[in-house]
């Protein structure tokens, strides 16, 4: 199973990417894809630049790294997502369908994040494949990250979300 004496550094990766996320105006969220102990790739969120609502981090690693996901999930290798925020529902369904062994976020995400769904309230299929989720380090750094995107912000939306992220 995965290395977690890594997860610090696999997480300052993927937070690295969030900052790039926040410069380029996107919503500041980064990941990292580790494969049996190799590092495989990193992304950020590209939902601005891309013009799109599926180009989250996590997503974009999933569907580029997809057929070497399938090979080693299928020979029990070890997949293993880093991203510096919670994932949301939609990837988390991916991560779940693509049978990821492990998920590491630094951050909680309070109004989108999908990990803490039980997975005994999930149809048989899915429950068989869920993945072990972690909350790891760095939440604050990951949170000063999204902190900074959500305070420029006069959308409603973000508002509601910075006031929940302030709490955790």
């Amino acid at each position: 199973m995965a290395d977690e004496s890594n997860d610090a550094t696999y997480l300052q990766m993927a937070l690295d990417e969030a900052r790039k996320s926040l410069d380029d105006g996107n919503f500041p969220v980064g990941a990292v894809l580790v494969i049996d102990g190799k590092l495989v790739g990193t992304a950020r969120n590209l939902i601005k630049t891309n013009s799109d609502w599926v180009s989250h981090a996590e997503n974009l690693l999933i569907i580029k790294y997809s057929s070497l996901i399938k090979q080693t999930r299928k020979g029990n290798g070890d997949v293993v997502l880093y991203t510096s925020f919670e994932p949301c529902l939609m990837c988390f369904g991916a991560i779940v369908g693509h049978r990821l062994s492990r998920v590491v976020y630094s951050c909680p995400d309070p109004y989108t994040g999908a990990t803490q769904i039980d997975s005994k309230i999930m149809p048989v299929g899915y429950a068989r494949l869920w993945s072990k989720v972690e909350q790891g380090p760095l939440k604050e750094e990951s949170k000063t990250i999204l902190l900074e995107f959500l305070n420029k912000s006069t959308d409603p939306k973000w508002i509601l979300a910075r006031d929940l992220l302030k709490s955790v």
